[in-house]
């Protein structure tokens, strides 16, 4: 009975924590709404954040609200909540 118990709050465990699709899980603010990937020296692009994941290289994966998907470094990337308008941004 107890393996069952154990069986079953794991596999909960792992479905909740699987079905954060923006990192969002409860014990720290991992939500961003905008992405700026930087193309060249100072110069960004700007896309909606539909999902994101992150490894354990350094590497981001962005699936956008437009249905592209974009892995870059997190050294290229920053991730914010709120619409940035101090950059350099280029417009597609």
């Amino acid at each position: 009975m107890n393996k069952i118990i154990t069986l079953f709050v794991v596999l909960t465990s792992v479905f909740a924590l699987v079905a954060c699709g923006n990192q969002d899980m409860g014990w720290g603010n991992y939500t961003y709404n905008y992405a700026y990937i930087e193309i060249s020296d100072g110069l960004y692009v700007e896309v909606e954040i539909e999902r994101w994941k992150d490894y354990e290289d350094g590497m981001i994966e962005i699936y956008t609200k437009d249905q592209n998907n974009l892995l870059t470094h997190s050294h290229n990337i920053i991730m914010s909540k709120e619409r940035i308008t101090y950059l350099n941004i280029q417009t597609p």
